[in-house]
């Protein structure tokens, strides 16, 4: 599967704003399949996002090697710059 993380540019802000509303009070985990229901954007677009907002917290990057895995992106396009899957899809 291939996804780019730009034809959801419109909501990055959504996302944003509800991430800064619930930090530290639910887990990141948690918060990026709230979060991605709520807005209709794909989990791995929504963990790249949150990925960018918390510096790479571990718990997102397990969450988007998880994801990678089950739903078998091949690609992704437009990542974050600073992302530790740069060079991986």
């Amino acid at each position: 599967m291939i996804d780019d993380i730009a034809k959801y540019e419109a909501s990055k802000q959504f996302v944003k704003n509800l991430y800064d509303r619930n930090e530290g009070r639910e887990d990141l985990k948690s918060l990026i399949s709230i979060i991605s229901a709520s807005s209709h954007v794909p989990c791995i677009v929504v963990a790249f996002w949150i990925g960018e907002l918390s510096y790479w917290h571990t718990d997102v990057i397990e969450n988007i090697e998880v994801l990678i895995k089950a739903y078998g992106y091949k690609k992704i396009l437009n990542k974050p710059k600073g992302s530790p899957f740069e060079e991986i899809v």
